[in-house]
């Protein structure tokens, strides 16, 4: 009686979802996401009905799979008010993309959880009874939740002087071990591992390290830590070595940067470390630096600065342990530099640049390697940098200089500067004379008196009075010969010049005052009218203009001129023979130290053209 209730209910509920004209279903049941139906049907009209009620919203696909009979399978499907959920017309055949037809519906659309749905499933060409097949697939289901996991249990195993081992049990839910070493904070990711244990190499002996193993999934994680210590290192037992003894430099060089010091050889040492500190062993500031470890009893310092005191302590070593002892050295000064001998008579007058010292020994020699008749001379203080040595005037002599500091109670002397020759400096030049001038003004060519014993000249140009405010010199270059050429003047200009004589012994200057020419005149035109030639050109930065006229093209011949007086007298009237061709050329000219000083000719005008 039960069943045949039932069965009424699902008649009932199955008409009332319906479309018009669909017949009784043939058959029901109940379909979740990822199961599949069999649907099984008589005739053409018949239906099965399928209940679905999702546990998530999202999107479902239901699609149908033919069986083994050729049947046309289509459906409606409802929500639970009967209301379609997808237009009907897209419930029937799949069409691919190359137009062809595929009997089976293939359907996607949005459900809504906990809401209770029917498919209607029919089909057509039934001879008999069929059946086929309805999947039913959540398109996108969440991933399914992982398991939480505990912290790894840790301990140590298979410990040495520089390793261990830290092993765990398997964590249910962990895929991977993240391995840190958390000794210092932070802690610092080594290594992820799948495996259950890891082993640590290359540590300190007799080291405390803390390791931290995280265990973890993709959601969860849980760490712990475990702290190990590595074996201590087996001291060896033997004697070491005594602190080194009998310190000595012995030898200075390289212009003051090395030093050269050794000690008695400490037995049983398999070496020493050799240090610069400062300040006080065990006080606040004290440091050490090492400078090198030798296998043998000396060593060479090579980076020192001339003049400076450092403290060294030397360690001997061996495998039982070490000893160490201090000393005091002092580098040598820097050589001295840019030492001059000046020969004057029954003298010499020897110069040299200041240097951090005590003071400085010269020697002066007819030798010019200092193997025989040497003389010298100590002199006190840094400042005392000059010296007059009385000579024989016939001989030639050769002079050097090297700086002193006591230390120690005795005297430290820098390396000798390189021998220099005394001899006489040059005079200052004489005889300057301005030998030409051309290019439109710019170039401008100078001559003096050659100076007996100069190496050569340098030339300049300056402004203002020496050791003034705002004197400036100005090198324009640097010449052999006794003359110069200056290229880059301004037309017309005036300019005070420097030429300094110099050679090995000094060097001597004196001053001279040129003037440019002025610029070629510009623009210049000439028009015969009648018997008059009518000459005009440019404005130009000058005193006046000297004009030229001839009948001789080159100007060799009949050659007139005139002189006009004034930058401003631009224009100029020649009387000439109009049956005559003329050529006419115009000329500044500027007032320079009593006479006329001429720029360029222009260009001959022929007149008439």
């Amino acid at each position: 009686m039960k069943k045949v209730l039932s069965l009424v209910l699902s008649l009932i509920m199955a008409v009332c979802v319906l479309p018009a004209g669909v017949a009784f279903a043939a058959g029901s049941g109940a379909i979740s996401a990822g199961q599949t139906a069999t649907v099984t049907l008589d005739r053409d009209g018949d239906t099965y009905i399928l209940h679905f009620t999702p546990e998530r919203t999202g999107e479902y696909r239901i699609a149908s799979h033919l069986g083994e009979d050729m049947v046309d399978p289509f459906c409606y499907i409802r929500d639970s008010k009967g209301l379609p959920v997808v237009d009907d017309s897209l419930c029937d055949d799949v069409i691919g993309e190359d137009g062809t037809r595929n009997p089976n519906f293939d359907v996607t659309a949005e459900f809504t959880a906990d809401e209770e749905y029917t498919i209607i499933c029919q089909s057509t060409h039934i001879t008999g009874p069929v059946s086929y097949f309805v999947e039913l697939t959540e398109v996108n289901p969440p991933e399914p939740d992982l398991p939480e996991v505990s912290a790894p249990v840790l301990q140590a195993k298979e410990l040495t002087q520089t390793g261990f081992t830290v092993y765990w049990d398997d964590v249910e839910g962990a895929t991977e071990y993240q391995i840190y070493d958390a000794t210092h904070d932070p802690a610092a990711f080594i290594k992820t591992v799948t495996e259950n244990e890891y082993v640590f190499t290359g540590l300190a002996p007799n080291t405390e390290y803390k390791i931290r193993v995280t265990a973890a999934n993709a959601e969860h994680s849980a760490s712990s830590e475990i702290s190990v210590t590595t074996l201590a290192q087996e001291e060896p037992e033997g004697p070491k070595p005594q602190a080194p003894t009998g310190y000595n430099v012995y030898a200075r060089g390289d212009g003051g940067t090395d030093l050269y010091l050794e000690w008695n050889r400490v037995e049983g040492a398999d070496g020493y470390k050799v240090y610069i500190y400062t300040g006080a062993p065990g006080e606040e500031g004290y440091t050490e630096t090492l400078k090198g470890t030798t296998s043998e009893n000396r060593f060479a310092f090579t980076d020192l600065i001339p003049a400076w005191e450092y403290n060294v302590k030397v360690t001997a070593y061996n495998e039982y342990g070490d000893a160490s002892s201090n000393t005091r050295v002092c580098a040598a000064p820097l050589p001295v530099e840019n030492v001059t001998a000046t020969a004057n008579g029954n003298t010499i007058t020897a110069k040299w640049d200041v240097q951090a010292s005590h003071g400085y020994y010269i020697q002066w020699s007819t030798d010019q390697d200092f193997q025989q008749d040497v003389n010298g001379a100590f002199i006190t203080g840094s400042g005392a940098t000059s010296y007059t040595i009385p000579v024989n005037s016939n001989d030639t002599y050769y002079v050097r200089v090297r700086a002193w500091k006591w230390y120690q109670d005795q005297r430290l002397y820098g390396d000798f500067c390189a021998a220099v020759k005394a001899g006489t400096k040059p005079q200052a030049p004489t005889g300057y004379n301005v030998y030409a001038r051309g290019d439109g003004g710019t170039d401008l060519y100078l001559e003096w008196n050659n100076v007996a014993g100069a190496d050569g000249y340098r030339v300049y140009i300056y402004t203002g009075t020496y050791g003034q405010p705002g004197y400036t010199e100005t090198l324009k270059g640097i010449t052999e010969e006794n003359r110069f050429v200056f290229t880059d003047l301004v037309a017309a200009w005036e300019y005070n010049v420097m030429v300094v004589a110099y050679n090995d012994y000094g060097s001597a200057s004196s001053k001279t005052h040129v003037c440019a020419a002025p610029s070629p005149v510009l623009n210049f035109s000439a028009e015969m009218t009648g018997s008059t030639i009518n000459a005009k050109w440019d404005v130009q930065a000058s005193h006046g203009y000297y004009i030229q006229w001839s009948t001789d093209k080159d100007f060799r011949q009949d050659v007139n001129g005139a002189f006009i007086t004034g930058s401003g007298a631009t224009s100029y009237a020649i009387g000439a023979d109009s049956n005559e061709t003329y050529y006419v050329r115009v000329r500044a000219w500027k007032w320079y130290q009593g006479a006329r000083l001429y720029g360029d000719f222009t260009q001959p005008v022929m007149v008439p053209d």
